[in-house]
Order: C-alpha cells, then structure tokens, then sequence
C-alpha cells in the first residue's frame, strides 16, 4: 500500500494537518483522489511535477552511477532503481 494517509501515528498527524490546510497540492490524479476520499474536492488540486523526463535516456560513457533524491520510502521506487 502507497498511502499517504496509512494509519499509525504518522497517518493520523498527515490526516490531522491536511485535515486543518485551506488546500493542497497533489502531484497525481491517484494521490488527489486519495486526499479526496477524506477532503472537500475543492480544497484539492493537480500540479503536476514540472521536471519533464528526457524522452531517451543518455548514452553511458563509463561505468553507470546512479543518483538519488527523495525520500526513503517505498511508493518512490528505489529497490527498482537499484535492480
């Protein structure tokens, strides 16, 4: 499960401050939906990420490295990444 409104206690501050937002901002259409199912629709809103992804990946010169930023958890993928 990716929710970002899971239980425990982290859930429930996540709940409880979005709960107090006059709005937020969601990424996805899958994350807003999610915030939906317990905020008025009109306080929620698609922004998408604004960083488009290259349409081809760039040719390797060396060795490939990987890089990383986000956080550590497990909707972002990065056991994927590192396979």
């Amino acid at each position: 499960e990716t929710s970002l409104l899971r239980s425990g206690v982290a859930g429930r501050l996540r709940r409880g401050l979005i709960g107090r937002a006059r709005a937020v901002v969601a990424q996805t259409d899958e994350a807003a939906a999610e915030l939906r199912a317990v905020l008025p629709a009109a306080r929620v809103v698609v922004l998408p990420n604004p960083v488009r992804a290259a349409l081809a990946p760039a040719p390797l010169s060396e060795a490939p490295r990987v890089a990383f930023a986000g956080r550590f958890s497990e909707e972002k993928g990065l056991l994927l990444l590192l396979e």
